[in-house]
C-alpha cells in the first residue's frame, strides 16, 4: 500500500507533513505575488505628467498664512512618495454648521480658518485604481501627512489627472 495505518507515505513521509508543506508553499507564492505586483505597470513605461488635488477641510490660518507657496515640493510624509511641486493654493473661507441658541443649525464662517486647495503638478502612472507614484497608490478620498517644504498637512486627495506638457 502505498499509505500505511499510521498515515505515512510510503511507511517514511507523513501525510500531514505533506499538507503543512503545500500550504506554506502556497503562502509564500501568494504573499511574493502580492507584494510584487505590477499594479498593471511595466518596467518599460514612463510616468507620465500628473496633477493632484488636495483638500484641507479646516486650515489654520496660522499654518496657511506663508508658511509654504507655490513651487514647494511635496511629499508625502508616510510613504517618501515625491509628489510634485505646489503649482496653486486657494484659500476659501471656511464654513462649518454651528448651533445657534434656538437650537437651529446655521452656517458660519470660522474665523481664521480656510478651506485649503492645493494643487500638485508631478509625474507617476494613473491606473484603473488611481495614481501609482514610487510604487504607492494614490487614489480619491485617500487622507495623508504631505509635507510643503517645512509645512505639514493632513490632506485628503480630492482629484487627480494626467495632464498634457
Amino acid at each position: 500500500m502505498i499509505i500505511d495505518k499510521k498515515g505515512k507515505l510510503f511507511g517514511k513521509i507523513s501525510i500531514i507533513d505533506i499538507f503543512i508543506v503545500l500550504v506554506i508553499l502556497a503562502v509564500a507564492v501568494f504573499a511574493i505575488g502580492k507584494f510584487t505586483g505590477n499594479n498593471g505597470i511595466t518596467n518599460l513605461q514612463e510616468p507620465a505628467p500628473v496633477e493632484f488635488t488636495l483638500l484641507m477641510e479646516d486650515a489654520p490660518a496660522v499654518l496657511v498664512d506663508g508658511t509654504f507657496e507655490v513651487g514647494d515640493p511635496a511629499i508625502d510624509r508616510t510613504t517618501g512618495a515625491y509628489l510634485g511641486t505646489v503649482s496653486k493654493i486657494v484659500k476659501d473661507p471656511c464654513i462649518t454648521e454651528t448651533p445657534t441658541a434656538d437650537g437651529k443649525i446655521v452656517s458660519a464662517e470660522k474665523p481664521n480658518h480656510y478651506r485649503l486647495y492645493v494643487t500638485v503638478k508631478g509625474s507617476g502612472f494613473v491606473t484603473d485604481s488611481g495614481v501609482t507614484v514610487s510604487n504607492n497608490n494614490f487614489y480619491i478620498n485617500r487622507q495623508s501627512d504631505v509635507r510643503f517644504g517645512d509645512t505639514m498637512l493632513y490632506m485628503r486627495m480630492i482629484g487627480y489627472k494626467a495632464i498634457e506638457e
